[in-house]
């Protein structure tokens, strides 16, 4: 699996090297107002940290990156963007599956196989609306950008447990869901340092307890980004996602309360 994962990202990493930038129709605009579309694939090396409650019942997470991988079935994470003016449109899905097969021996010679699938959807969308942009000193080259946010997080959690003993001496096959969607608020910063480097800062937070949203959710982002070439812009960073969700009461009781962190590295295609 480590493979695949690390395969789909160089292969991303030279479709954008090798190709020529993308032509396109040019949309009505206003004045020299024309729309800019960004295309950024990226891998989110996070672990996980925290605890979850499944029907009363608490147990502690604490899972790095390695212990995820080692899993891994699956996992796609990308960025879009359309930007005309001082608007910015943007979605960005996270997908990540995960399975576990273990086998055990009980003292009496009896085996136990165990088989857990779990699926996790991290869906934002919203806008971005720029407040401020402006020159840095003279020299036409280093700028400052700060834009606002709104929009909303999708979060789906599912899993499937399978736990099978030998000679039928246990069955037992469980499955759940649980998806919420939290409203985000916001800022990013983006500045340009050189004609190379470029400094973007993202923060949000959400959720509120709004109509079957998380309590409280909250989302950092820093990134230095390297242009490789005047359309494509090497991207690596560190993120962190907390989100404190809660469901139910006693032995029906759902919580979720994680941390996702760790670095990423991507490439931004723009046309």
């Amino acid at each position: 699996m480590k493979t695949r994962l690390i395969s789909v990202v160089i292969i991303s990493m030279v479709v954008a090297l090798l190709f020529p930038p993308l032509t396109h129709a040019e949309e009505p605009t206003s004045g020299s107002e024309k729309w800019e579309f960004t295309i950024l694939p990226y891998l989110w090396m996070a672990g996980l940290e925290g605890d979850v409650v499944v029907k009363g019942t608490t147990s502690a997470v604490d899972a790095s990156f390695g212990d995820i991988l080692d899993n891994l079935d699956f996992a796609y994470q990308l960025h879009l963007e359309a930007k005309k003016g001082k608007w910015a449109f943007f979605i960005d899905p996270t997908y990540m599956k995960i399975s576990v097969d273990e086998s055990a021996t009980t003292p009496l010679g009896a085996t136990v196989d165990a088989e857990l699938t779990s699926e996790t959807w991290l869906v934002e969308g919203g806008v971005f609306y720029r407040i401020d942009e402006r020159a840095i000193g003279d020299d036409g080259v280093r700028t400052l950008a700060i834009d606002l946010l709104g929009g909303v997080r999708y979060n789906n959690l599912k899993s499937e447990t399978d736990i099978k003993g030998s000679e039928g001496m246990l069955d037992i096959d469980a499955d759940g869901t649980k998806d919420w969607v939290d409203p985000i608020v916001g800022g990013r910063i983006q500045a340009r340092l050189t004609e190379k480097l470029i400094v973007n800062l993202r923060g949000d937070i959400g959720g509120f307890d709004i109509s079957g949203s998380s309590d409280f959710a909250w989302n950092v982002l820093a990134a230095l980004g390297y242009n490789l070439r005047e359309n494509v812009t090497l991207m690596v960073g560190y993120r962190a996602l907390g989100v404190d969700y809660d469901d139910g009461n006693g032995d029906d009781r759902f919580e979720y309360d994680v941390t996702m962190s760790g670095p990423y590295v991507g490439m931004a295609y723009r046309f």
